[in-house]
């Protein structure tokens, strides 16, 4: 079976492949003499011609973001050439169409029923009048709306509507007859009654909304039904209501009736063509409109003006088909030969062929033909390839295509394009020569030599124009580094190293100091160094060569800025800006020095550069006693209470500590930093002089202990109740004020924090651990015993 399906479908396809290799040439080499003298009286020069000698196209190298001229001049007439796939043998006339034309002509070859369209838009919106302007001659009838404003002695606005029995109320007037009336009467009718009862007043009578009517719409529309339209509906405007005929209805015999008779037979070709407003009439209630199916139909392809399926009324002949329907002959139809394909007694399709070389003798031959149902009018294009030019494209002045003149050389065809551009390469220059539709071949010339200058040109020959950097390359140099725009240049010609800085544009940080050129040349490298005086201030300069490169290197000194924050007890605290090698003494001393109240030994002086890299051992002794407290107190639970306080401690310390610099204070204030330079986002907080010694951890009540000079650890132990249940007696830290740690101090000063850590003791639930073992040895007997 499967190879059964194989064999079908290469059989299927096999001629297919045959076809699709029909060569143009091939085809022409194969006719006779007399077949192709007939073929050229027929179409002129628009049959190929039959070169055998082809070449490949060349490969042309660009930016892929761009296409040459020259490749868009080939693209152009490749898809102006006719197409090997367009020649059928055995037909009379075969029109020839670029790719871009045939895909056109493809999508237009999709013929529309002309009329029907105008409804498509309005069938899923509701289309009715009810409120808009009437004439002075609408007659007035029940349900219709009246607005009348009364001004003067009498101020008054009422809204009226008409009866079933034709009446409009009034007060004080009562009904007043108006039905029947012209809206145009309605006011002096209006005024007339209310005189009898004011004086010295005056009235305006409009239009509110509109009375509606029942119609019937029936046979070939899309919504067939009864419906209720206003009173100015016209029957064009009542189809738009029913979504307009189906294509099996018909435009040109549309029937309104009235009372059971026949008031009118509708043709919307005069409508829709000549605009004539007879074939809309007016519609009264309860009138019925008729669309029968549709009639005869012909068909009108290709260059008409209007393209399309049209029906017939009546016996048509193919001018007036051509004229009527199809709006004419457009400026692109070919008139020497029109087709019309014509059914024969439902079995076959014949062709007809009206050909003449003169537009009069052939119209009076389309009018002697009368159109038949089913009739295809198949109007061919002329054909679109430009003829009678050349074109030049590259390092010309004036790029694009010109007229082909009799015996035009290449010398002519440069100077019509204005000449050469300075920098084109003159000893060659290609000429691509279409040898058939299919192939071309490049001729290289030199300009230089006389006889190519005469070279004489045909028609669509493409000459291309290279320029010295093209064949040659670009010399160009690279510059890189702390410039504005650093990159690859070209070199021009007597181009400096001055040029290339002022091309590039130094940044402000760029150092001039030493700015280095590379250059290597047949393997040898060089480098040479320059100074701004080198550069900008010698009479001789440095001429730059191909590949050299650029380097700028930048000044870290003059981008280097070093700013420190000053807060505390310092007389006036801010932001201060260092100068290159200023020390901390000196910025205190431009902010006024310490105050009275400061306290040296506290001072937090931190750096950016020891946070990004430096763990001091202060911070890491904090960190490991952080662990081992939030580990422990991880692993005990509800067990033995540890206190909070001290891991909230531990971590408030360890990022104080982070960045900071540990300071020892000499007893002279004036001389506080004079050894440390300032860098860059360095901060100084300097406290006030405390009173206490904090104490926290391993001790029954933590807290501030007023500070006692010359006091040991014992007074601030006792002081704090004593030492808790879980206190280690032999480990206790010392936070100095000064940022440093001391284990075991024994002497306490101002400002110090004492931590005492705690041991951490399990408390076990034994009850809790024998109820999870029994669980254990439960669940192993039991699968045991399930194993067993």
């Amino acid at each position: 079976m499967k190879n059964t399906l194989k064999l079908i479908t290469f059989l299927l396809l096999f001629p297919l492949s045959i076809f699709a290799q029909v060569d143009i040439s091939a085809y022409a080499s194969s006719l006779s003499d007399s077949q192709k003298q007939e073929l050229i009286q027929k179409y002129g020069d628009q049959i190929p011609k039959t070169e055998t000698t082809t070449t490949s196209n060349p490969q042309l190298i660009r930016p892929n973001n761009s296409q040459s001229l020259l490749e868009k001049e080939l693209n152009k007439i490749e898809n102006e050439m006719p197409e090997k796939d367009q020649i059928e043998a055995d037909a009379k006339i075969v029109p020839w169409m670029s790719k871009k034309e045939r895909s056109h002509e493809k999508s237009k070859n999709e013929l529309k029923q002309f009329g029907y369209n105008i409804f498509e838009q309005n069938l899923n919106k509701p289309f009715n009048i009810t409120n808009i302007p009437v004439g002075e001659d609408y007659i007035l009838g029940p349900d219709d709306n009246l607005i009348i404003r009364i001004w003067g002695k009498l101020e008054e606005k009422l809204e009226v509507t008409i009866d079933n029995n034709g009446f409009i109320y009034i007060p004080k007037v009562g009904n007043v007859t108006i039905s029947g009336e012209t809206f145009g009467n309605a006011k002096k009718i209006i005024k007339k009654e209310l005189e009898q009862f004011y004086v010295n007043f005056d009235l305006s009578v409009t239009m509110g909304r509109l009375r509606t009517m029942k119609v019937f719409i029936l046979g070939e529309v899309q919504q067939p039904g009864a419906y209720d339209v206003s009173s100015l509906s016209t029957l064009v405007m009542s189809l738009y209501v029913a979504g307009g005929p189906n294509k099996t209805g018909s435009l040109r015999n549309i029937i309104l009736k009235r009372n059971n008779k026949i008031v009118k037979k509708v043709d919307l070709y005069e409508y829709l063509l000549n605009g004539d407003r007879f074939q809309d009439p007016k519609l009264h209630a309860f009138d019925t409109i008729f669309v029968p199916t549709i009639g005869d139909i012909i068909k009108i392809e290709g260059k008409a003006k209007r393209p399309g399926i049209f029906e017939m009324k009546s016996k048509t002949n193919a001018y007036d088909a051509i004229e009527t329907f199809g709006g004419g002959f457009s400026p692109f139809s070919y008139t020497k030969n029109i087709q019309i394909e014509r059914i024969i007694n439902n079995e076959k399709v014949s062709l007809i062929d009206k050909e003449n070389n003169n537009i009069a003798n052939l119209n009076k031959s389309l009018k002697k033909l009368i159109l038949k149902n089913g009739d295809t009018i198949k109007i061919f294009p002329i054909l679109k390839t430009k003829h009678n030019f050349v074109s030049i494209e590259g390092h010309i002045s004036r790029a694009g295509s010109y007229a082909l003149k009799k015996n035009m050389t290449v010398e002519a065809l440069i100077k019509k394009a204005e000449n050469l551009q300075k920098g084109a390469y003159k000893e060659k220059i290609d000429l691509y020569r279409y040898i058939s539709p299919e192939n071309k071949k490049i001729i290289s010339l030199n300009l230089t030599k006389e006889s190519d200058l005469n070279f004489k040109l045909q028609e669509w020959d493409i000459v291309k124009i290279h320029s010295k950097s093209e064949v040659f390359g670009t010399e160009t140099i690279t510059i890189e580094g702390f410039t504005n725009k650093a990159g690859e240049y070209q070199l021009i010609e007597g181009a400096s190293l001055k040029d290339a800085l002022f091309w590039a544009g130094l940044k402000n940080n760029a150092s001039l100091v030493n700015i280095e050129v590379y250059r290597s040349n047949d393997g040898s490298e060089s480098i040479f160094s320059f100074t701004k005086e080198d550069i900008f201030e010698n009479k001789k300069t440095f001429q730059l060569k191909n590949n050299d490169l650029i380097i700028i290197n930048a000044d870290i000194d003059s981008s280097k800025k070093s700013m420190i924050q000053l807060t505390g007890e310092i007389k006036y605290p801010g932001k201060y800006i260092a100068k290159k090698g200023e020390s901390l003494n000196s910025i205190i001393q431009r902010a006024g020095g310490f105050t009275e109240k400061a306290f040296l030994k506290g001072v937090v002086f931190k750096r950016t550069s020891i946070k990004k890299h430096i763990d001091t051992g202060q911070k890491i002794i904090l960190e490991e006693e952080q662990k081992r407290l939030v580990y422990d107190q991880s692993k005990i639970k509800n067990g033995t209470k540890v206190n909070r306080d001290s891991i909230e401690f531990l971590q408030s310390s360890i990022e104080n500590n982070r960045g900071r610099l540990i300071l020892d204070f000499d007893k002279t204030p004036s001389s506080f930093g004079n050894s440390i330079l300032v860098e860059n986002d360095d901060t100084l907080d300097i406290p006030q002089i405390p009173s206490s010694v904090q104490i926290i951890g391993g001790v029954i009540n933590p807290g501030a202990i007023l500070y006692a000079p010359n006091l040991n650890i014992v007074h601030y132990i006792e002081k704090s109740g004593g030492y808790s249940e879980f206190a280690v007696h032999n480990r206790i830290y010392s936070i100095n004020a000064n940022g440093s740690i001391t284990l075991n101090p024994k002497k306490i000063n101002r400002g110090d924090t004492l931590y005492i850590p705690e041991e951490i003791k399990y408390q076990w639930d034994w009850l809790k651990i024998v109820t999870d073992t029994s669980k254990i040895l439960f669940n192993f007997a039991y699968v045991f015993s399930i194993l067993n």
